[in-house]
């Protein structure tokens, strides 16, 4: 008798260290991360299927069965899960039960066109990027959020956002938009007369601002230069402007590119452009509103990130001479 009760106790302990390792043994692959997919009425059968077949998990009987032992089989969203690979079975579920299950990081950098947030889009979160797009262009889309340019570029807030898996494109479109008006209201809020600001000149500025430089302590001194060259009935010179109306294939201009026929083009029209030509951050937007008091009319890359700037055309000149010796 007391054979058969160690024999079925060691039995037990077989069937339970077999267990845990199911549930907590590491799955690793080679390579990045893992996204699987939860579509709308999938349930948990489906899940661990799919799970199985992309390689995040080993059993999916075993998945099922402690998706249902923990409550999670109810829990689960439409939405892409991320994993790493080392995951465990019981972090698999666990992760696809917590709140924030389903939810993607959106990232839009400073100086982003609504063309490339819209691959941003379709990459992070599923939704289809011509859509996006269409929606951005849609002048009925742009005046039901109270935008008075011609379409939404300029005018999504470059930042870090959340949101679940194929969202509708214009739920992204608006809470960018409400980043932006949220800024603007901040940093206008010390002028006195605020609402007589012409945003779509302003914004216009910020975004070539923007395109020019990401060295925070030239935003006020590029925006001088502009500011100055318009004034003069100067033409503004923006090569990323020419850049924009080419459609974004370019990076370095020819003298012959700087010659294509578009109202964007600043070397062929003088004044600003017909609308921005990216979408700006806080410091564009500020240095678009107050620029520098420098008397500064030329600006040239100086090869690590930043401008050298010059007040003649003399100086500038020199300037580009002296990096063209240094490039040699």
């Amino acid at each position: 008798m007391k054979q058969f009760l160690f024999l079925v106790a060691g039995l037990v302990l077989i069937l339970l260290i077999s267990a845990l390792y199911v549930v907590f043994a590491p799955v690793y692959w080679k390579g990045p991360k893992k996204v699987v997919e939860v579509r709308q009425g999938e349930g948990a059968r489906l899940v661990a299927a799919r799970l199985k077949e992309t390689g995040v998990i080993k059993s999916a009987a075993a998945f099922r069965r402690l998706a249902r032992l923990t409550g999670t089989d109810k829990k689960i969203k439409v939405g892409a899960y991320s994993f790493l690979s080392g995951v465990s079975l019981y972090q698999v579920v666990k992760h696809m039960a917590s709140p924030k299950a389903g939810v993607v990081t959106l990232f839009v950098p400073e100086g982003a066109t609504v063309k490339k947030i819209g691959g941003l889009v379709q990459s992070s979160l599923g939704v289809d990027s011509a859509l996006f797009v269409a929606y951005c262009k849609s002048r009925e889309f742009v005046r039901s959020q109270e935008v008075t340019a011609a379409s939404m570029e300029g005018y999504l807030f470059p930042s870090s956002y959340e949101f679940y898996w194929k969202v509708p494109p214009e739920e992204v479109i608006e809470k960018m938009y409400a980043g932006f008006a949220a800024t603007w209201k901040e940093v206008t809020a010390d002028f006195p007369r605020r609402d007589t600001l012409d945003i779509v000149r302003i914004v216009t500025m910020a975004s070539l601002i923007e395109a020019e430089t990401g060295v925070d302590s030239e935003r006020v001194l590029v925006s001088q230069v502009f500011h100055r060259r318009l004034k003069l009935g100067y033409p503004l010179q923006c090569d990323p402007t020419v850049i924009y109306a080419m459609g974004e294939t370019k990076r370095l201009l020819s003298r012959e590119d700087l010659k294509f026929r578009s109202p964007y083009n600043t070397y062929m029209n003088r004044g600003l452009p017909p609308g921005p030509i990216c979408n700006v951050g806080k410091k564009a937007l500020a240095a678009a509103l107050a620029p520098d008091t420098t008397k500064y009319l030329y600006f040239v890359a100086n090869g690590s990130g930043g401008h050298i700037f010059s007040q003649t055309l003399d100086q500038h000149n020199r300037a580009i001479y002296r990096l063209r010796r240094a490039n040699r």
